[in-house]
């Protein structure tokens, strides 16, 4: 049993870079992998979800351009709130209704918002959140 765990340890040090960033500082044990802090696992989850965003504005004006072609080449952009109200109509007469409710100029500052292309929206949200999470410069 302790032969088959030196055998698995040596065979995943061997497929591993022994000197990468994940790995513990030289006084530390050899092979372990270091403790992520909070702040790496925020940015971390900040590029998946960044990740996310931009895959969803890909897809997004790739429905467009395909609605686009079916259409004779005519030019189709589905704006924010189109895309939402395909997804959830109520939820997004429950959106405007309590952000009347809430602060009744705000509705016309949202309506605005609403009404820009929802692949726009959700690129440029993706891209400035996987600037925000950065990439820290190696040692």
């Amino acid at each position: 049993m302790v032969r088959g765990y030196r055998h698995r340890a040596s065979t995943v040090a061997f497929l591993s870079w022994k000197g990468g960033p994940e790995r513990e500082p030289q006084g530390g044990a050899p092979g372990r992998p270091r403790r992520l802090g909070v702040p790496q696992i925020i940015a971390i989850a900040l590029r998946l979800i960044s990740l996310a965003l931009v895959l969803i504005a890909v897809l997004l004006l790739g429905a467009d351009a395909l609605t686009s072609l079916d259409d004779g080449g005519q030019l189709h952009v589905r704006s924010l709130a189109m895309n939402w109200a395909a997804l959830s109509p109520q939820s997004l007469e429950g959106f405007r209704l309590w952000l009347g409710r809430l602060w009744h100029p705000a509705l016309g500052w949202a309506d605005s918002f609403l009404s820009l292309p929802g692949w726009g929206v959700t690129g440029v949200a993706g891209v400035l959140l996987a600037f925000l999470a950065g990439r820290r410069a190696s040692k």
